[in-house]
């Protein structure tokens, strides 16, 4: 058996174990999506970000990385099931073509979706760039404080060096603290706050929507092998050998 046969039964044993394990993992997924995005409007979910302001919003930093989590992971898997299709394909020949077709069309089914998914991803990870130049830009209200301390030094009068006199000095310090503060009018503070917190919201619909896409892709892939399982494995039938014993 050659190096690459093994990989192909590697990379099989390890699609057949994602199918088996689907049923349980795929509930896990779909219970962290629930968790972290309710079914409520979008206006709902808007009053509690509200509560962050322009502190750090711990709890939707804590979605958006479950979000991450569960993306990658969907990546990964669709990456072993893309191995494994592409291993099983067959030496091209004339006719009995119909199941490289499915294996084709199996392949461009999860290209696409692994392109939306790492589109979407791309732009998720921008939240705290795109955060902090709102709170950057909105210039909300801020207190900053400066401390100088000036030494003096002063040599006493009246010595005499000749006599054996011994000057005197005298050193006194000075500490001037400055505070500077920035204040905004009541209108324009609530349009800058909302400002931030349009970030926020923006940026948890962004994340409930690729969580979900991510959830769609994993079940449509795995659906779709498991489905032309048979075909997907022996395109030209179980008689004619297997990917690697039909090429060489």
């Amino acid at each position: 058996m050659s190096s690459f046969s093994t990989i192909h039964l590697n990379s099989k044993q390890a699609v057949t174990n994602l199918l088996t394990q689907a049923p349980f993992e795929v509930p896990k997924l779909q219970a962290a999506y629930d968790q972290y995005f309710p079914n409520e409007p979008l206006s709902v979910t808007r009053q509690s970000l509200t509560k962050a302001g322009s502190s750090r919003n711990a709890a939707l930093e804590e979605t958006l990385t479950t979000t991450l989590d569960a993306v990658d992971m969907v990546l990964t898997t669709m990456g072993t099931v893309e191995r494994f299709i592409h291993l099983s394909i067959p030496k091209m020949e004339d006719g009995n073509n119909f199941g490289v077709t499915i294996q084709l069309q199996a392949l461009k089914h999860i290209n696409d979706s692994q392109e939306k998914l790492q589109k979407q991803l791309e732009e998720l990870v921008k939240y705290y760039a795109t955060r902090a130049d709102a709170v950057e830009k909105c210039k909300l209200p801020s207190t900053s404080s400066t401390m100088t301390t000036t030494k003096v030094e002063a040599n006493a009068s009246g010595t005499d060096k000749e006599k054996g006199d011994t000057a005197n000095s005298s050193t006194s310090q000075t500490v001037e603290q400055k505070k500077v503060e920035s204040s905004s009018t009541a209108s324009e503070l609530v349009f800058r706050q909302d400002a931030v917190v349009a970030v926020d919201v923006l940026f948890y619909s962004k994340a409930k929507n690729l969580f979900s896409l991510a959830l769609t892709s994993l079940l449509s892939a795995l659906d779709f092998v498991q489905k032309n399982q048979e075909k997907i494995e022996a395109p030209r039938g179980k008689n004619t050998g297997t990917a690697y014993s039909s090429m060489y």
